[in-house]
């Protein structure tokens, strides 16, 4: 489902998630932001330091164009919320099975 949101976006994706490292949504996101999509993520400073699959795709989605806000005012940032084209809310978790 969130790949479906993700890859049938028009104008806008905004995202908070815990980690940025699921290989699947960090293309599709990249993807996104290639083909126009205004792409913008809050994750969290904790949960992403010290991931290598986090250090790798955050750069990388830079550089696609996606902003990218590394949240650590908060002792934990473990929100998932997506808002795609300013209509579609989709909130939920999933444990990703690339640790």
């Amino acid at each position: 489902m969130v790949l479906r949101l993700i890859n049938g976006a028009h104008k806008s994706i905004e995202m908070m998630a815990y980690e940025f490292k699921a290989p699947d949504i960090v293309d599709a996101l990249d993807k996104a932001a290639e083909r126009g999509v205004n792409v913008s993520v809050v994750i969290d400073h904790r949960a992403n330091k010290a991931n290598k699959l986090a250090l790798a795709a955050v750069p990388e989605a830079i550089r696609h164009g996606i902003a990218i806000r590394v949240d650590s005012h908060y002792h934990i940032q473990h929100d998932k919320v997506m808002i795609v084209d300013g209509r579609i809310l989709e909130t939920g978790s999933f444990n990703s099975p690339h640790r």
